[in-house]
């Protein structure tokens, strides 16, 4: 379990009124059951909401605003305040759930939340730390706090390891705990909800048309963040529009075409984004699902194949990268960026053939040659 999962700040929690800022420590952290609002593999926003409030929740849609500070660990322990919103924006920053490009750990902090709640989040991924507007960048972790990272998450593991009935269930936690590396950067945010409008319920959206409008919208956003540079931050973007297009909904057959073809474009988005961020396994499965839409498509093919390519380890890469190119070739012969790929692709088999023959050839060698 990553490290964001496992803590969050154990010190009294304390309502923030509208001129007060939480100032608390992160240090000493324990396990208080966070909620991750990553929806991510790595779990790297996790969330404790230590004031509730009420009302409607805050969600994708609705305009936001807020109050919130920002905190680092500090190498002697305790933390240190790194920005006050209060200092900046004292009215509170606004912005629509969604459609920002604000740091996305201010969206997951507050969405699904009812206005006058506070929430913390410890968050140890940059780029989601990150917020260009405000001009926030979280600072790298120190050594000493690297090493009392380390030390309470090889704590937690070693609790973990051979706890289970399940062996495939140790299995999973040795072989998380081997790959688990400390993160470059860790920040609270303290974040207050002050108000939210209503927002979107896609459940709710029962005419197709609508529905195909508010995924569109979501990925003609997705598509802003992927030309910002936020990859895996599009690339959950585009999985969102693409799951609110599976929500229950009388499509008829004029309406479910321009779905599936919608659907078509957002797989091939996501495969972008993953191969921008080398996630190559979601890269392939998501090229792959748009070639059973479409088994022509050329930007499938060459995504699938680059992905296969990219794969350390992937002995069957090679072979199928060269399938791919080949048919994308076949298809598009004029296209400059696969013919560069197949050449690249042709030059690794041949040097692969190389080794190989190489390694043959000492195999069955004459023994004379080998004892002399």
């Amino acid at each position: 379990s990553h490290l964001s999962r496992q803590f969050v700040v154990s010190a009294a929690l304390n309502t923030m009124s509208n001129d007060d800022r939480i100032n608390r420590s992160m240090w000493p952290i324990e396990y208080r059951k966070p909620h991750d609002v990553s929806f991510d593999k790595k779990k790297t926003m996790m969330r404790t909401v230590t004031t509730s409030g009420s009302g409607d929740d805050a969600r994708d849609g609705s305009v936001v605003r807020l109050h919130f500070s920002v905190h680092a660990p500090e190498e002697e322990g305790g933390e240190r305040l790194i920005f006050d919103s209060a200092s900046v924006q004292p009215g509170g920053v606004s912005f629509t759930l969604g459609e920002t490009l604000h740091a996305e750990v201010l969206e997951r902090a507050v969405l699904g939340l009812p206005p006058g709640s506070v929430a913390d989040v410890i968050c140890t991924d940059a780029a989601a730390a990150s917020d260009s507007l405000l001009r926030i960048e979280p600072p790298p972790l120190g050594p000493l706090a690297t090493e009392t990272v380390t030390a309470v998450q090889r704590k937690q593991f070693s609790e973990q390891i051979g706890a289970s009935f399940i062996e495939e269930k140790n299995a999973e936690v040795l072989a998380e705990a081997k790959a688990w590396r400390p993160p470059a950067t860790m920040t609270r945010w303290n974040v207050r909800l002050d108000s939210a409008t209503a927002g979107v319920v896609p459940a709710f959206i029962t005419y197709p048309p609508e529905r195909l409008d508010w995924s569109t919208r979501q990925k003609e956003f997705g598509a802003v963040l992927f030309g910002k540079g936020q990859h895996a931050r599009a690339g959950r973007r585009y999985k969102k529009a693409l799951l609110d297009l599976e929500v229950p909904t009388q499509w008829t057959e004029e309406t479910n075409i321009e779905r599936n073809k919608l659907r078509l474009a957002l797989h091939l988005n996501i495969a972008a984004c993953a191969l921008r961020t080398a996630d190559y396994d979601n890269a392939v499965f998501h090229a792959t699902r748009a070639l059973r839409t479409d088994p022509k498509n050329v930007k499938a093919l060459f995504r699938r194949a680059s992905a296969h390519l990219a794969k350390a380890g992937d002995v069957n890469g090679l072979e199928a990268a060269l399938a791919d190119l080949g048919r994308a070739r076949e298809l598009d012969p004029d296209n400059r960026d696969v013919a560069a790929k197949l050449a690249e692709a042709r030059r690794r088999q041949k040097a692969a053939d190389r080794d190989a023959a190489s390694v043959f050839s000492k195999m069955v060698q004459p023994a004379e040659a080998i004892y002399s």
